[in-house]
């Protein structure tokens, strides 16, 4: 999916997955927005003028920024990577080092989540 939306000159979504794929393959995005997580991820790159609430959101608005994406698209792409490039993403192995399924002390029962203590070497 990613490789379709790479090759797209402008991305317009309501899923959030779907929108975080093209902002990391840095394809300028207008966001309809269902839930907080897409309105925070648009916001947390700047681009809080492209996310439009999918309950209450003005057509000709939506349609006017989505036109200006694909006429500045390569502008677009530069702000996108020059926010991205600015953040940094855990790795999966990172995560698994800092948390840890333990038993819960003197139960058998279900396990709990403990975030362990680790010393750096």
């Amino acid at each position: 999916m990613r490789g379709l939306i790479r090759s797209a000159s402008a991305f317009f979504g309501s899923r959030f997955h779907s929108c975080v794929f093209a902002l990391l393959e840095r394809v300028p995005t207008v966001s309809l927005a269902y839930s907080y997580k897409s309105t925070g991820i648009m916001e947390t790159l700047g681009l809080g003028e492209y996310v439009f609430d999918i309950d209450g959101f003005d057509k000709p608005t939506v349609l006017a920024r989505i036109v200006s994406n694909l006429e500045e698209g390569e502008q677009m792409r530069r702000r996108i990577d020059a926010t991205m490039s600015n953040l940094s993403f855990p790795t999966f192995a990172s995560v698994l080092a800092e948390y840890a399924i333990e038993p819960t002390s003197g139960s058998s029962g279900p396990s709990s989540l403990t975030k362990l203590s680790l010393q750096q070497q």
